[in-house]
This record gives C-alpha cells, structure tokens and sequence, in this order.
C-alpha cells in the first residue's frame, strides 16, 4: 500500500491552551482500492514528526 492509494476524509486539530506540546492532528483516512479506513496522528509544529509530514503531503484530501 502507497500514501497515493488513500485520502484523507476528515481531520481534527487539537491544541493545548499553553503547551505547544499539546498540539496535534487527526486524519480519517480512507482507501477505496483496498476497502479499508484508518486513523493517522501527526504531531503539529515544532513537534512534528518528518516521516508523518511526509505521508501527509503524499495524501491527497477529499
């Protein structure tokens, strides 16, 4: 399975009221190829994990 074969149906963004530390995202993601769902978690900003950005770029959003 590739990142092109998904897309993303729906995200969350969740923020702290004072730690940057707090942040973080939801995706739904979904693969009509293979019919299956998922969930992808990302931190956001500072903390955010490169390999995760990556994928996420890759996603194409529905």
């Amino acid at each position: 399975m590739s990142p092109e074969e998904f897309k993303i149906e729906y995200l969350f963004r969740f923020e702290g009221d004072t730690d940057p530390g707090d942040e973080d995202i939801v995706y739904g993601i979904i693969s009509d190829i293979y019919n299956v769902k998922g969930v992808l978690t990302s931190a956001f900003g500072i903390y955010a994990d490169s390999v995760s950005a990556e994928m996420i770029k890759k996603l194409s959003t529905h």
